[in-house]
């Protein structure tokens, strides 16, 4: 990362006489670049405004949804919410003065069902607000992090495939984190049902492409070989990936229903249940991965060697002869073809 402020140092100047035997002085924008073709800046990590590792941030920020998410989970088994709609088959209207609920009562609580995770947040608000803060807290981070994945694995292979299903992998995550965040704000009962159906219909689909592509991605990377944790990370993936794969369906399959007809309590027979529960660990397991994949990434905004960010931090390093020196990328590239 760089803090990139462009100055007259970069611009493209004519200049008849250069100050140094054997550099030449672009006269257009082109020129410029093919005299820089080649140059590899220096990170200046010594003089860095910023320099820490990411994975600190990210960790702060999964933490933190990690306990929302344990907040939620503890809330979902509330008996005394069921309880209250054990009613006969059929529909059934609730009055609260001017105000009225309908509820499809064909299935009445017993006692061998079992929450299901995404009806009880319907259902409670409570357990439905810390569910809205694990999804919505993360999301710069986790969009973040697809980015940083993405660019480190870039030059790692260049097979066509490799490369295509590479760039795909943030739209996909994009699209994943939107969606998710978008069905966990709007409620069936209380603002769009249609709108919720479409948001978790898009998350489905989009995060099985993003699971697909990135376990793809990690294989042809051949990030295995890295060490011990970067095999423990892409065998967690692609168990995480089976997972969903085999779950997904038939839950969303399930909330459909729950979706046209919402039921009178968030419980649900036991299969059913054990059903979403594996998904969703699925789920977040396959995404924790990810703080493996940036354990070694360095978040560092430094003063540029080229391109012009000429202040000066330390003047000493802008002295004649120090090390900033000579500002322009294509100078320095020039300087170390002619090793002067």
């Amino acid at each position: 990362m760089s803090a990139s402020t462009v100055c007259s140092s970069e611009e493209v100047t004519i200049s008849t006489v250069s100050p140094i035997p054997g550099i030449k002085n672009p006269k257009s924008k082109k020129e410029r670049d093919d005299l820089r073709q080649g140059f590899e800046e220096d990170d200046n990590s010594d003089i860095g405004y910023l320099n820490f590792e990411i994975i600190w941030p990210c960790l702060l920020a999964s933490a933190i949804s990690y306990v929302f998410i344990g907040l939620t989970v503890s809330t979902l088994n509330d008996y005394t919410t069921a309880s209250e709609y054990t009613y006969p088959n059929g529909f059934y209207v609730k009055w609260f003065g001017k105000v009225f609920e309908e509820c499809n009562n064909s299935r009445v609580f017993e006692p061998d069902l079992r929450p299901s995770v995404l009806r009880q947040i319907e259902m409670q608000v409570f357990t439905n607000v810390c569910f809205r803060i694990s999804m919505l807290l993360p999301i710069t981070m986790r969009l973040f992090q697809a980015v940083v994945i993405r660019c480190v694995l870039a030059e790692r292979s260049e097979s066509t495939i490799f490369v295509v299903l590479n760039n795909v992998v943030i739209p996909l995550a994009f699209i994943e984190i939107l969606s998710s965040a978008l069905f966990a704000i709007v409620t069936i009962r209380f603002d769009f049902p249609e709108f919720h159906r479409f948001c978790m219909n898009v998350f489905a689909f989009a995060a099985f492409g993003h699971m697909a592509c990135l376990c793809v991605v990690s294989i042809l990377a051949k990030i295995y070989d890295d060490d011990f944790l970067s095999k423990i990370s892409i065998l967690v993936k692609l168990v995480s990936f089976v997972v969903y794969s085999v779950t997904a369906p038939n839950f969303f399959t399930s909330h459909q229903a729950f979706i046209t007809e919402w039921g009178c309590h968030g419980y649900v027979p036991q299969w059913d249940a054990y059903n979403e529960y594996f998904m969703f660990v699925a789920y977040l397991c396959f995404h924790s991965t990810k703080l493996i994949d940036i354990r070694h990434i360095r978040f560092i905004c430094f003063p540029r060697t080229c391109s012009g960010e000429c202040e000066p931090v330390d003047p000493v390093n802008f002295a004649k002869g120090g090390k900033f020196e000579y500002c322009r990328s294509y100078e320095l590239r020039q300087r170390q073809v002619l090793g002067i």
